[in-house]
């Protein structure tokens, strides 16, 4: 008798008869597409908490990035302000001048109001000191927030990289079990090769098959689980792809402050210039009151002269000559101030070119950040679809899972009706036989006494007859009780010969049907293992393709790695020369500005 054996003591078993199990390799193969739905189920999982963190990583940059651009704005500000100044100042350097072309050729004394010229000379220089001081806390708070950035990726390379050498070690523990529980199933399967009867295989035969169509609409439902997945997967690479495109335009913005920076350098170096400009015509308005001065004296000497000396008109000559010389110097100063007002003008010019640079930059950002809100518009979208997708994998799977369990209690349902049903076959064949051999010995018992009742009969008749036909008659019956025996003997022999050939064809067809069984056994076996080659052939490309991107993935940090340390190097060069080019201007500030003091002192001692 078989024993009905529980899910939970031999789950991957299907109990038959003779006291022994049969391996099912249909139930193997759908609980290993529940362990591979699980695993696809978890990397999904752990895709979507990858995108979530992504997203929080690229608000902090889009915050960063915003309080950058309001410095920006305010340092635009501060700029303009400080431009409307040397508007300002240059507007009074252009009145002085006028004034000092109409007082030189008549020989005019100069009326300019002491207040005006140093109170603007000493604002400009606040105006200049202040926005050095902006323009050097914005390149600071730049080089912090590159700094961040650039521990920021490395950081997040460092996760990606253990993160994916914690997937791979998973991968190969589970093919490692898996080969392991295929291993195990494969000697299960060489162990367990069973004998069966024709009406067990019959209907066996006829369960296996309602149960392949149960297990094909169920393979149906899991391609359908697993192209929901795939399309996840492909939803999870746009929202990837997309995030690169962020990544990218973040760093094309930050390529664009390096640009506003050189722009904000580039006005610097022209403030600067016009700043010297400014303090080259300072000096030739000091040259031409000299020049007056000069003048003054020389007429009063001449007036002296002429008073004193009239016929001496050598020395008045002289005096000629000097003034034409004195003329000359006049006009080589108007000369340089001519290139003094073509170098501010060039230097207006950049100034204004640098400004609509900066304005064209800042329409670019805010297009930019348009783009973002976009961007991150579909990524809420792609979420919504990716948990969608996930509640109906797990609908799916708990549909698939109670299926299973309904298909499990049919077979044990079935099998023990099956049990119940050979142990009534059984004993009815049994009783059968015994019916028979009953029935066979009562026949021979009735034909044996009447046999003998018949021979009594004749034997008493005989008796009366005479000797000589008791003999003929004796010698009679001795020959029908020979014909007899011969007779009985005879039906034994067919007999024993049709039950021997009954037996022997019941054999061959059980051995037919075991050796059709068998190789039906083995040609699901061979089925089995190309799909396990198959699906290890699968899994083998799948961990190739997840080793290429995982090299792809390192190759493009590095690449990344080294555009960084390359625009660091550029941007401390830049850096550099810029200090350099500073500090010469501020030299020269600090030299003209000493002369400037000291033209003051000789005339406060004049």
């Amino acid at each position: 008798m078989s024993q009905i054996l529980h899910p939970e003591d031999e789950p991957m078993s299907v109990p038959l008869d003779f006291g022994e199990e049969r391996f099912d390799p249909d139930l193997i193969e759908a609980d290993e597409i529940m362990e591979r739905h699980k695993q696809l189920s978890m990397e999904v999982n752990n895709c979507v908490q990858i995108l979530a963190d992504d997203g929080q990583v690229t608000k902090k940059k889009i915050r960063d990035f915003k309080k950058m651009v309001v410095s920006l704005e305010n340092s635009k500000q501060r700029i303009k302000f400080a431009t409307e100044k040397l508007r300002k100042a240059q507007a009074f350097c252009d009145d002085a001048e006028k004034e000092i072309q109409t007082s030189l050729p008549k020989h005019k004394i100069l009326r300019i109001n002491t207040n005006l010229p140093i109170g603007l000379f000493y604002q400009a220089l606040e105006v200049i000191l202040l926005y050095k001081g902006d323009l050097d806390e914005v390149r600071e708070k730049g080089e912090e927030f590159r700094k961040l950035l650039l521990a920021k990726e490395d950081s997040i390379s460092k996760t990606m990289y253990q993160a994916l050498k914690d997937e791979n070690q998973k991968l190969r523990k589970d093919y490692e079990n898996l080969k392991a529980k295929r291993d195990s199933e494969n000697d299960a399967t060489e162990a367990l090769s069973r004998k069966m009867a024709v009406d067990e295989i019959a209907r066996l035969e006829r369960h296996l098959q309602e149960y392949i169509a149960k297990d094909k609409s169920a393979q149906d439902t899991i391609k359908t689980l697993e192209e929901k997945a795939g399309e996840a997967n492909k939803s999870y690479l746009e929202i990837s792809q997309s995030m690169e495109k962020l990544e990218k335009e973040v760093a094309d913005r930050s390529s664009t402050k390096d640009t506003m920076k050189e722009l904000q350098n580039e006005l610097e170096m022209s403030q600067f210039r016009h700043q010297v400009c400014i303090l080259q015509l300072e000096r030739a308005r000091k040259g031409s009151t000299e020049l007056h001065e000069r003048l003054k004296r020389a007429r009063r000497t001449i007036d002296e002269q002429s008073e004193r000396l009239s016929d001496k008109s050598l020395e008045i000559s002289d005096l000629r000559r000097v003034q034409e010389t004195l003329r000359a110097e006049a006009k080589a100063n108007q000369d340089q101030r001519v290139l003094e007002r073509e170098l501010l003008r060039k230097s207006q010019s950049e100034t204004f070119d640098a400004l609509d640079n900066v304005k064209s930059r800042d329409e670019k950002i805010t297009e930019g950040d348009k783009t973002i809100k976009n961007l991150q518009e579909d990524r809420i979208r792609l979420k919504e679809t990716v948990d969608g997708y996930r509640k109906a994998h797990q609908v799916s799977l708990g549909n698939y899972k109670q299926d299973i369990y309904d298909l499990k209690k049919e077979l044990r349902e079935e099998q023990a009706t099956f049990t119940r049903q050979l142990e009534q076959e059984r004993a009815t064949h049994q009783k059968q036989m015994k019916q028979q051999q009953t029935a066979y010995e009562d026949k021979l018992e009735n034909e044996r006494a009447t046999h003998r009742v018949q021979l009594e009969q004749q034997q008493t008749k005989h008796e009366k007859r005479t000797e000589q036909e008791k003999t003929v008659y004796q010698q009679q019956l001795e020959r029908d009780r020979a014909n007899h025996q011969q007779q009985m003997k005879e039906q034994q022999v067919t007999h024993g010969k049709t039950l021997e050939h009954q037996r022997d064809a019941h054999e061959k067809k059980l051995e037919q049907q075991q050796t059709s069984y068998e190789k039906k056994m083995e040609q699901e076996k061979s089925n089995h293992q190309i799909q396990l080659k198959e699906e290890r052939s699968v899994h083998e490309k799948e961990v190739k393709k997840s080793e290429q991107e995982r090299t792809t993935h390192r190759e493009k940090l590095k690449q990344q790695q080294t555009a960084h340390e390359k625009k660091l190097k550029q941007v401390q060069k830049e850096k550099r020369d810029y200090m350099k080019e500073h500090n010469k201007i501020a030299a020269l500030m600090t030299w003209d500005i000493f002369g400037f003091f000291r033209v003051g002192v000789k005339r406060d001692t004049e």
